[in-house]
């Protein structure tokens, strides 16, 4: 056991951290919804292990020696409680979002990489989460002038003229270059 204290419920300034890092990934409305559905899900805690949330994420673990997780390692040092991870679920393109906390889980995993870390977590906004876009029919496309009609089913459309033989591409090149061929016979 690591003896780590997590509080009940993030800190209110943790989810204006959050929004803060969020406008930087995407638009700002966006950034504010997603700190609305992290509060709005603060009773939820769901834990899991320091190192899985970097994996997730993939992140670097930062040395003991950055400043904020020095600071956060002296404050389970001296028995403060941390404040639980905001993240937002990653998705087949996007990787896991630690929203708030990153130094912490760095700060978990340096006193011992199994802690169970309390988390917030919550599902992306759609245009994240690489939601299927909805497909018109071919045929309920518009086409350009330079596009063909789609041809009915099964139909190869206009075959191509036969491939002529090698006897035909012979006696054909014979007949083309017998002047030239001859000419430079009688040269050498």
């Amino acid at each position: 056991m690591t003896g780590v204290k997590w509080l009940a419920k993030p800190e209110n300034h943790d989810y204006e951290a959050a929004e803060n890092y969020l406008s930087l990934l995407m638009k700002p409305a966006k950034a504010a919804d997603l700190r609305q559905k992290l509060s709005a899900k603060a009773g939820e805690m769901t834990h899991r292990q320091a190192k899985d949330i970097l994996r997730a994420s993939q992140l670097a673990l930062l040395s003991q020696d950055n400043k904020h997780v020095a600071a956060d390692l002296q404050k389970v040092a001296s028995g403060a409680a941390l404040s639980p991870i905001l993240l937002i679920r990653g998705s087949g393109t996007h990787p896991l979002i630690v929203a708030d906390g990153y130094h912490r889980v760095c700060a978990s995993y340096w006193l011992d990489e199994n802690t169970n870390i309390p988390c917030v977590l919550v599902l992306p906004p759609t245009r994240l989460r690489g939601a299927p876009r909805r497909r018109l029919p071919s045929s309920l496309l518009r086409r350009s002038s330079v596009q063909a009609t789609p041809r009915p089913f099964g139909s190869r459309g206009p075959r191509a003229a036969p491939r002529p033989t090698r006897q035909l591409r012979w006696a054909a090149m014979k007949a083309s270059s017998a002047g030239s061929w001859r000419r430079q016979k009688d040269w050498s």
